[in-house]
Parts: structure tokens; C-alpha cells; sequence
């Protein structure tokens, strides 16, 4: 009869710490995330800057290519070449000072529609690629708000 208890309390005592080890690794995952989601809006942030800077030197228009080639004329206002992958995204190759965006190295996807910044105040003018967070993105819009789209609004955008 001893031995059925201790197997029982070795299995209870087995359950508790199995469950201690999944709720710390919750709790650990969750700060990091959010720390990654801070970091893609601050680099979100920091594209519209770059985009402010670019059309004071063009005018007041923004690049006009789409994705990459279009993110690629902001590289002079840039600091760093790292600004354009998301943190939370994964299989992209960081830049390196000197090399050329591509869509290999780029996590963020940029219309490229030809507008001059004054007409571009509600338009979405930067926004994560579809797979960076879990059914959610980040959207730029020209007058520099950053929204966080859900479920089927983020789906509806990310296609």
C-alpha cells in the first residue's frame, strides 16, 4: 500500500512541476513579444521619418516603387540597414551597410503608390508582411499613426 502512495505523490509532485515549467515559459514568452511588438513600431516610426525626409528632398513626393526598390531610396535617411526587418518576423537576411534592399531583407511591405505627402495623410504608406506577427499586423499611415490590425482586417490587408 506504500508504494501505491509514493507512486502517487510521484506523480503528483512530477504534474506540479511539469506545470510550473509550462507557466514560467508562458510568462517569459509573453515580455519578449511584446518587447518585439514595440520594436516593429518604433521601426515602423523611424520608415516614416525616413519617408518625411525623402519628400522634402523630392518635392513632397514619396519613393515610387513598391516593396524593396521603394524602401531602397530610404537607406540614405536610415541609420541602419536592420531598421527594415521586423524583429518579430523570421528568414529574413539583414542588410548590411553598403548592400542593396531586396525582398530577401525587407519585412515590410511599401505600396509605392506615387503620392505626394500631402495627399497621403489617411492612405497606408508602410505595414508588416503578412507572416511577421500571428494574425495581426502593424499599418503606417502617412500622417505617421501606426494602427495594429486584427484577425479578418489584417487578413483583408495582408493578401
Amino acid at each position: 500500500m506504500k508504494i501505491k502512495v509514493d507512486y502517487i505523490m510521484a506523480i503528483a509532485s512530477s504534474f506540479v512541476i511539469i506545470l510550473l515549467v509550462v507557466t514560467t515559459m508562458t510568462y517569459q514568452y509573453r515580455p519578449r513579444e511584446a518587447a518585439k511588438l514595440i520594436m516593429c513600431k518604433s521601426n515602423l516610426k523611424q520608415i516614416w521619418h525616413c519617408l518625411q525626409e525623402y519628400a522634402d528632398d523630392n518635392n513632397g513626393f514619396l519613393p515610387p516603387k513598391p516593396g524593396a526598390a521603394g524602401l531602397k531610396k530610404l537607406l540614405k535617411y536610415a541609420k541602419n540597414p536592420q531598421l527594415f526587418i521586423c524583429p518579430s518576423s523570421k528568414g529574413y537576411i539583414p542588410a548590411k551597410k553598403g548592400t542593396p534592399l531586396t525582398e530577401i531583407n525587407v519585412s515590410y511591405y511599401y505600396p509605392g503608390e506615387v503620392l505626394h505627402i500631402d495627399d497621403a495623410a489617411n492612405k497606408i504608406i508602410c505595414r508588416d508582411k503578412a507572416h511577421n506577427h500571428k494574425l495581426s499586423g502593424f499599418v503606417l499611415y502617412g500622417n505617421g499613426r501606426i494602427a495594429k490590425l486584427k484577425d479578418a482586417d489584417w487578413l483583408r490587408m495582408a493578401k
